[in-house]
Formats: structure tokens, sequence, C-alpha cells
């Protein structure tokens, strides 16, 4: 009996320690500083102004497959081409996307992902495929 009384207040010890962590973890939510929201907010402008500067056939591909997150073989019925050249036609406009990037901030690559967190603004000023 001693036993079990033991056992059940380490459990029970253990379960509010996990409850104080998880309720500690969701009071800790960071909040961006204004410096954060304007480089997102830049690097998005730029990410977009690149994006425009792409010929349509790439810029509408890439912008399903990376921002409306379809597959290629989605993408090659919604457009009526085959999968390969969906798979072709994004790898060029990735690349050129790129380049266009390195050359507007003068950079050799990017760096941290920032061009990444940009994405889900796109569609939003671009209203979606064209």
């Amino acid at each position: 009996m001693v036993k079990n009384a033991a056992l059940n207040y380490a459990k029970r010890k253990l379960r509010e320690r996990k409850a104080y962590q998880r309720a500690f973890k969701e009071n800790a939510r960071q909040e961006e500083t204004g410096e954060e929201q304007l480089v997102k907010k830049e690097t998005r402008q730029e990410v977009l102004e690149a994006l425009n500067k792409l010929p349509e056939n790439l810029r509408v591909v890439l912008i399903l497959k990376e921002y409306s997150e379809m597959n290629y073989k989605e993408i090659g019925r919604t457009l009526g081409i085959n999968e390969g050249n969906v798979k072709v036609r994004v790898f060029r406009a990735r690349e050129r996307l790129t380049a266009l990037l390195q050359k507007s901030t003068g950079s050799n690559g990017i760096t941290g992902g920032t061009y990444a967190d940009a994405g889900a603004s796109v569609t939003e000023n671009k209203g979606g495929a064209e």
C-alpha cells in the first residue's frame, strides 16, 4: 500500500512538472522585433520583384510548385504540358530566380533561408497563378 502511494505521488509530480513546462513554453512565445518585420517585408518585396521578372511560362510553373504546393503531375495537367517539361521549367525558374536575387542583393548566395520565408506573401500579392 505504501509502495503504491509513493508510485502514485511520483507519477502525479511528473504530470504536474510536464504541465508547468507546457504552460511555460506557451507563454514564452517570441514576438518579432521591428527590425525582423522590416527585413521580412523587404525580402518579400525583393522576391516578388524578381519573380515578376521571370518569363510567364517559368513564373507560373514556379508559383504552382512552390506556393500552391502542387506536384509535377498536377501542374502538368493544369497547364496541359507533360511532367518532364514541368520539371525542366521549375528547375530553370529556380535557377533564374536565384540569379536575379543574387544580382539584386549583390551576394554570391542566399543565406539564412530568408527568401524561403518570403514565399507566402507572393501568392497574396500576386493573386495566385495567372
